[in-house]
């Protein structure tokens, strides 16, 4: 992939042909040459918003930001995976910042057609034994089904801060997938990562866990 490209809504949403006329032009004005889409795992994005962003030149990511708690089954998710291949779509994010568990509150704001469903970040199992082996172990069958039908697998974006170092979880990560994942997969997998810089320098960061840190 090349150039620059966006996010798109936060939720499943607004896949609609509504949709697809207003954003499109947008993103053509902008000279995207990619998208993330969030991808749900209960039914499938409608075939003619990927087809008509890869006839526009604009590639789809799909990110399935999945629950470790509640995993779909690897068959179903194969099933998703072989359409959206038949489609055109190529890479596919799975999972988002696993380290940080995740507590859904619902019916915020009243309830009925005004409830909000607000994501919560909540770090507390991260100090659990095994973190990344445990990850792993809801990650690479999918990522493994992913290959077996031609896509590439995405390593879930991480991002710097919060109660888990990032680097840390990424490196033992890396070495859980060395040692269990199939060859093809080693091959094919990619890395992905949030970077806000949040008002620090371009170095905010450096060094990760082995920083020596001077409070004043």
């Amino acid at each position: 992939m090349e150039k620059v490209g966006f996010h798109y809504w936060l939720d499943s949403d607004h896949y609609s042909e509504k949709d697809l006329n207003l954003w499109l032009p947008r993103l053509k004005s902008l000279g995207a040459s990619w998208v993330v889409l969030p991808a749900p795992t209960c039914r499938a994005i409608p075939e003619h918003f990927i087809t008509t962003l890869k006839r526009e030149k604009i590639t789809p990511v799909l990110h399935f930001q999945l629950n470790s708690e509640k995993l779909p089954a690897v068959e179903e998710m194969m099933l998703l995976f072989e359409t959206y291949q038949k489609w055109g779509v190529k890479y596919t994010i799975l999972f988002d910042r696993p380290y940080i568990p995740v507590i859904k509150v619902m019916g915020l704001g009243g309830g009925g057609s005004n409830a909000v469903d607000r994501m919560i970040h909540f770090g507390l199992s991260w100090a659990q034994s095994d973190l990344t082996e445990r990850f792993l172990d809801g990650f690479l069958p999918l990522a493994e089904a992913a290959v077996m039908v031609g896509l590439v697998p995405v390593f879930p974006p991480l991002e710097p801060g919060g109660d888990y170092w990032d680097t840390i979880f990424l490196r033992g990560s890396l070495d859980g997938i060395k040692r269990r994942a199939s060859a093809p997969l080693l091959e094919r997998l990619i890395l992905s990562a949030y970077a806000p810089l949040n008002e620090n320098p371009l170095s905010w960061g450096g060094g990760g866990p082995c920083l020596q840190i001077t409070y004043r």
